[in-house]
């Protein structure tokens, strides 16, 4: 992770993380990309960002344990989630973990660029 890094997206998703990074490059946001559990730990082990994104849907670790991990490393960066619209217990859940702020994908991507230029 580069010291100057804005957002941490945690994500594995490569057509969903193309349009995250258009955005990103559209208000001039920095990103870090992390799509593994190493790149995970790498992260916590550095925490130079001043916001979180996490997909719900991400496969290679536990996005509610990602997001304790996030809160802790970095307690006074936001941590936003997005999940699918059917699946309310992954926002639950999320919650539950400590996220900031949990929306549907669709509201997600509707306020996209306000979300990252919250960084």
């Amino acid at each position: 992770m580069t010291p100057d890094a804005a957002v941490l997206v945690v994500i594995d998703d490569l057509i969903f993380r193309s349009r995250l990074a258009a955005a990103a490059e559209q208000v001039g946001v920095r990103t870090v990309w992390v799509g593994t559990a190493d790149q995970m730990a790498a992260a916590l082990a550095s925490p130079s960002w001043r916001l979180a994104v996490v997909d719900l849907g991400w496969m290679a670790g536990d996005p509610c344990e990602a997001i304790r991990a996030l809160r802790q490393a970095a307690p006074a960066a936001p941590v936003i989630a997005y999940y699918p619209h059917v699946q309310t217990e992954q926002r639950d859940a999320a919650v539950a973990a400590g996220c900031t702020d949990v929306m549907p994908r669709s509201a997600f991507v509707q306020r996209l660029p306000e979300l990252l230029r919250r960084a």
